[in-house]
């Protein structure tokens, strides 16, 4: 269990490390001055989404943890939104993407039910899948 622990803070770290590297090369491509620096703050909520998220891919055998899905993956979505809105300063992103918000909650619950081995998580699944469709 320690190991697993490790490994999980250890990955969340690497994966936010390599995040922030691909922002600054992002924003040094753009070509921004100091304040430009401060629009990578999204990394830390892509994080949270992170670190929600592998605790049920790690430890398989804890069948409860799989409703860290429900707010890890609408928490990554959000990140990867926000980040992308943030570098290129195109906050209309919003205006079109919104429904993956929703499809992102469809599928915290399709992973739910995969990993608990209920199905009937299946119905509010398909009710949020249908709507954000």
């Amino acid at each position: 269990m320690q190991k697993k622990a490790s490994l999980l803070i250890g990955l969340t770290l690497i994966v936010l490390g390599v995040l922030a590297l691909v922002g600054n090369l992002l924003i040094q491509a753009v070509g921004g001055g100091f304040m430009l620096g401060f629009r990578a703050w999204p990394i830390s909520v892509v994080g949270a989404g992170l670190f929600l998220c592998l605790p049920p891919l790690l430890f398989r055998h804890q069948r409860g943890l799989s409703g860290l899905f429900v707010p890890g993956i609408p928490a990554l979505i959000t990140g990867m939104l926000l980040f992308i809105a943030s570098i290129t300063g195109y906050w209309g992103i919003w205006a079109t993407l919104w429904p993956l918000e929703v499809l992102s909650v469809a599928a915290a619950f399709i992973l739910m039910a995969v990993f608990l081995k209920v199905p009937w998580l299946m119905i509010p699944a398909s009710i949020l899948g249908f709507t954000g469709l």
